[in-house]
């Protein structure tokens, strides 16, 4: 009897501390993202009460202890800083000191990725394409963690082989995690999967900054070669771009999917051409098109084509691979709805305009697509609205490897992201243009991530077209952004 009634006691004695997370201080605290902005932060208070087993496969012991800390405060200025002059190959201590700080960090900033997972509803991150993006976090937290320490150049070498598999495997989560959020709406308010998403995502852009940022460190101090200017005279024009005017392909050009650009440091491109980039974006953006909806518009591209401007080409590149996607499809199908004719030849172009000023570089993407309705305008940003979509089509989108969407799993890929969206794109039948509805507002995140007066704006002119403008920092590395 006395047994049983110390079970009963036992029983009934709380199982630990329940962390109550409170908005009221965020609320009033100025708009930041560093420490990413956790999920459910804004509005009432929330009580997120995560299960103490809830941790997708991570040592719970190893997860607790690395919640504990904190990420490094680590400005753009600091990783250019750490990655010498462009061009430059470091020195064995300094990529040594590289290594050691991207194997210091990543863990902790992985940590706090499996947390946010832990923290969504039960039946929500049981969702099997969530969950396995939040078993995948922890996977590869465990794997860090678990790596021994580094102190020679043949730890290095084991590192960053891991650090590339690593990559490679979160290639496709904001494909999969649209897919589960999608499947799970229901259950969760557009407040608290914007909250989720925001910081996903701004977490997920530092994290494979700082990987890709010691990759490349590492690829071209082990391997030169990859400094050897391209010439113009080995580099074939793009038979999509219909502009004679655009000036030929440098050293600083962005036809890269390797590590090493000489005007480089890592993955930060000193000399980042808006107009190269574009005409790249287009060229892959008009075979989808042609593919898909049988023509495509032609493009045309305008004003200070010889800018350039301190950036990372794969957040110019996903920015100007979505909002051209957008025009493109707009433009061809709107065509072929009033011109009654199956001639292409008057079909209007896109017009990209580039501009510049002393601090920034401006972009306005022009089409003649009809425009959006005005019930659909204010939705146009929030995630997972899309004027397209059958549930076929993203099937079909996920199914693919995301399709077209490939661009969407980036964030410091060191260049290779229209390779892989290429090769997953045009292998199955170029995908689909739409249908996901996570391009605009992931665009804007990318587009504003640096701030310093960046932005990402959309004017609808209904009946007619948009225009689309993006404003860019031309100087990223005087940002003291937070990564």
């Amino acid at each position: 009897m006395v047994a049983a009634l110390r079970t009963a006691r036992a029983l009934r004695r709380p199982l630990g501390h329940v962390r109550t997370i409170s908005s009221s201080h965020h609320a009033a605290a100025e708009k930041r993202y560093y420490p990413p902005p956790e999920p459910f932060v804004g509005g009432e208070s929330v009580s997120i009460q995560p299960s103490p087993f809830s941790t997708f496969g991570a040592s719970p012991d190893l997860l607790t202890h690395y919640l504990s800390l904190q990420p490094a405060p680590l400005t753009l200025r600091q990783l250019m800083a750490q990655g010498g002059k462009p061009g430059q190959a470091l020195t064995p201590e300094q990529l040594l000191s590289s290594a050691q700080h991207t194997h210091r960090e990543l863990p902790i900033r992985l940590a706090r990725r499996v947390g946010g997972f832990r923290a969504l509803p039960f039946i929500v991150g049981s969702n099997p394409f969530i969950s396995r993006i939040a078993r995948l976090y922890a996977s590869s937290f465990e794997t860090l963690v678990k790596f021994g320490p580094i102190h020679t150049q043949d730890d290095n070498s084991r590192f960053t082989a891991v650090i590339e598999d690593l990559v490679a495997a979160h290639a496709q989560n904001i494909p999969t995690l649209a897919r589960g959020f999608q499947e799970s709406r229901k259950y969760m308010d557009a407040r608290q999967i914007s909250a989720f998403l925001d910081a996903a995502i701004h977490s997920r852009i530092a994290i494979r900054m700082i990987a890709e940022q010691h990759l490349a460190l590492s690829a071209t101090s082990n391997d030169l070669r990859h400094l050897a200017p391209k010439t113009t005279n080995n580099i074939a024009q793009s038979p999509h771009s219909p502009d004679p005017d655009l000036p030929p392909e440098g050293t600083s050009s962005q036809v890269h999917h390797e590590y090493g650009s000489p005007t480089a440091v890592g993955i930060i491109e000193t000399q980042l051409s808006p107009a190269r980039m574009t005409r790249m974006c287009a060229a892959f953006v008009r075979d989808l098109c042609e593919g898909t909806l049988g023509a495509a518009p032609q493009l045309i591209l305008e004003g200070d084509l010889d800018v350039t401007y301190t950036g990372v080409p794969v957040h110019l590149e996903y920015v100007m691979t979505e909002l051209l996607k957008n025009s493109y499809r707009a433009t061809t199908e709107n065509f072929f709805k009033h011109s009654g004719s199956s001639s292409t030849a008057d079909m209007p172009p896109v017009i990209v305009t580039i501009a510049q000023s002393a601090n920034h570089v401006s972009l306005r993407i022009r089409d003649q697509g009809g425009g959006i309705s005005p019930q659909n305008l204010p939705h146009v940003f929030s995630y997972a609205f899309t004027t397209a979509g059958t549930s076929a089509e993203l099937e079909d989108a996920e199914e693919s490897g995301g399709g077209p969407y490939a661009m969407q799993a980036v964030g410091g890929t060191g260049g290779d992201a229209l390779a892989e969206m290429g090769k997953m794109g045009l292998a199955s039948g170029l995908g689909t243009l739409a249908g996901l509805g996570y391009g605009l507002p992931m665009a804007r995140i990318y587009a504003e991530y640096w701030k310093n007066g960046s932005a990402l704006d959309l004017v609808s002119l209904y009946g007619h077209g948009c225009d689309t403008f993006v404003k860019l920092p031309r100087h990223i590395e005087l940002s003291n952004t937070v990564i």
